[in-house]
């Protein structure tokens, strides 16, 4: 038992150490962060700088195109700029290569003394160019390794966590066995055999406390040596047959809390007739009264929805579950660490059917089946957040915008909502979800392109354009990888709509786009969302190109090709969400 709890020990120890480390990866990568963007103003500056220069060499130019200049104002005011270009270097440069900034013609300065000055100063600004693109690249790919090596250590954590969990079975063997040997000396069995010796009242109470504890640890061991086979949709069925022997009800429910606050319904298993409260309902966390439970991680029991409803608070949810013919509830939240990322809903068509009685004993089995819930829905906000600091890193070399990023999510989660309203049954709720985390990984791929073409300001080449067209499969490559080494350690189905979404957002709907030329409705779901987000922003958006676009005409054009490029499904849910996506655009917007 002493070694038991020293390899317990070990492994809290080694967990701590890994977390600690993981903080000091954390405070690397925000360094280099905030590096990249001093060196970029830095930069800024000495192309202000140098451009100021230019400018007024350029005017004076102008102003004197045959003649000499022998105002000692204009020397002056030339010296001023060159100095202005010297410091700007020296604060860019400080811990680089010096650039050398030519002197200023002298007085007179003929003409020629100035196209020679302004050769001079563009030739400064090339070497400046370079020194920065040589140290962005290094700082890219220093984080692009911490990044890696970060994402390693979250893995490693996970196994940590899965080997604590060996240790707690054993540990539940360890008191299954002293409990048995207790019962045997309490109930008196081999000397009873022997003597016939009477049995104690005293003893046969302590024996009752010994047959409930040991009843309670073997359900509790079956129940947690389950868990790594359960996922969510296998959850509900299963937690619908442990409670409906201890409590009479017609619905059972879970939602769970998206990152922007909305409450979205999960699954339900139901015995009415029509369901008015669908899987994939959404309502804002405000607009309900979870928010207190949320807040608190009480359970909460309404004996009477009706009067909850006509006196309390009017929501929609409650409204709908009305219309079925509920008329009391039981609300357990799921908390983790303080946080609640969701919620038990158990409906009657009976009023004040839950007792205070059920909701523990129904709560008791959620706390133990709860983990393997949250290992799995914790599983994807890691990957999702391992997928924010890749898009953070492809901001450091692609020209897109960590505001396209953003709106591009927001619009592919806004449009999958709208689209599964639609079309209920076509995917399961959790694909909102994970639209909204793995949609800013679309382009991944760009992170294997050479920047000479991903930077290159005007148009592409045929082979160039051939060499972007590969970013699709390496981004599929990149997701893969990581999905193989997820499946090494658990055996899950997941990144599946990572994977799609990445590898179909340039297919399009007539079968002519890359890189599978794919057609109508076997171009994957995730893949046709992203497509449309992605043009509409493109569209919406100022490029160094181009302006934005009305919205109206941004939306002409997409109507117009509609059954072209676009699924007229996914056209017609971005439509009817338009006003949700309007208010994301406002708040985003590039200034």
């Amino acid at each position: 038992m002493q070694s038991f709890f020293l390899r317990i020990d070990r492994i809290i120890g080694a967990g701590i150490l890994l977390v600690l480390v993981l903080g000091l990866f954390g405070i690397g990568y925000l360094v280099l962060g905030i590096q990249g963007i001093r060196l970029g103003d830095q930069h800024r500056t000495v192309l202000a700088a140098v451009n100021s220069g230019v400018s007024y060499l350029n005017r004076l130019q102008t102003e004197y195109p045959d003649t000499q200049v022998e105002s000692a104002v204009a020397d002056a005011e030339l010296q001023r700029r060159y100095v202005a270009i010297q410091q700007a270097l020296d604060d860019q440069l400080r811990a680089y290569s010096r650039i050398a900034v030519p002197e200023p013609p002298r007085l007179p300065f003929t003409p020629d003394d100035l196209q020679q000055a302004v050769a001079a100063l563009g030739a400064v600004a090339r070497q400046a160019g370079q020194v920065y693109q040589t140290v962005r690249n290094r700082i890219f790919y220093f984080s692009l390794g911490l990044s890696m090596t970060g994402f390693g250590i979250m893995l490693a954590t996970l196994l940590l966590a899965l080997r604590f969990r060996s240790y707690s079975r054993q540990f539940f063997r360890y008191i299954m066995d002293g409990g048995q040997r207790l019962q045997q000396v309490v109930t008196h069995e081999q000397l009873a055999d022997w003597r016939k010796c009477p049995r104690w009242q005293e003893g046969e109470d302590y024996r009752q406390l010994v047959d409930n504890l040991i009843g309670v640890v073997q359900q509790e061991r079956s129940l947690s040596e389950t868990m790594p086979s359960i996922s969510l949709e296998e959850f509900l069925p299963m937690l619908q047959g442990l409670i409906e022997p201890i409590v009479g009800f017609e619905r059972i429910a879970f939602a769970f809390i998206d990152r922007s606050e909305n409450v979205i319904a999960e699954s339900a298993i139901t015995t009415v007739d029509k369901v008015f409260l669908e899987p994939g309902f959404v309502q804002p966390l405000h607009e309900t009264t979870l928010g207190e439970l949320a807040a608190s991680g009480r359970p909460r029991i309404i004996h009477d929805l009706t009067q909850h409803y006509q006196e309390i608070h009017q929501s929609r949810a409650t409204e709908l579950i009305l219309q079925e013919g509920m008329q009391s509830s039981m609300t357990l939240p799921f908390m983790f660490n303080g946080t609640c990322i969701g919620f038990l809903f158990l409906s009657s068509s009976v009023r004040g059917q839950f007792s205070e009685e059920h909701m523990q004993a129904v709560n008791r089995i959620l706390q133990i089946y709860k983990q393997s819930l949250y290992y799995q829905y914790l599983l994807q906000q890691v990957l999702a957040e391992t997928s924010e600091a890749f898009v953070r890193l492809m901001e450091k070399k692609d020209n897109e915008t960590s505001l396209h990023i953003l709106r591009m999510a927001r619009y592919s989660h806004l449009i999958a909502r709208e689209y599964l309203r639609q079309h209920p049954g076509e995917q399961a709720p959790r694909f909102i979800r994970e639209i909204l985390w793995f949609a800013p990984l679309h382009d991944i791929g760009k992170i294997g392109v050479p920047d000479s073409i991903l930077l290159k300001p005007g148009s592409l080449s045929d082979q160039e354009f051939a060499t972007m067209r590969e970013h699709v499969d390496l981004g599929v490559e990149v997701i893969e990888g990581m999905r193989r080494g997820i499946n090494r350690v658990l055996d899950m189905n997941l990144l599946r709509t990572a994977i799609d979404l990445v590898a179909a957002h340039h297919e399009k709907f007539d079968g002519t786009g890359y890189p599978n030329r794919l057609k109508g409705e076997d171009i994957p779901l995730a893949g046709r969302i992203v497509a449309a987000a992605d043009v509409f922003d493109a569209l919406t958006s100022r490029r160094p190109y181009k302006d934005a676009w009305p919205v109206d005409q941004a939306l002409q054009v997409m109507r117009s090709e509609s059954g072209s490029h676009f699924c007229p499904k996914v056209i017609a849910a971005l439509e009817a969400a338009l006003p949700q996506i309007l208010e994301v655009y406002e708040r985003y917007k590039e200034v």
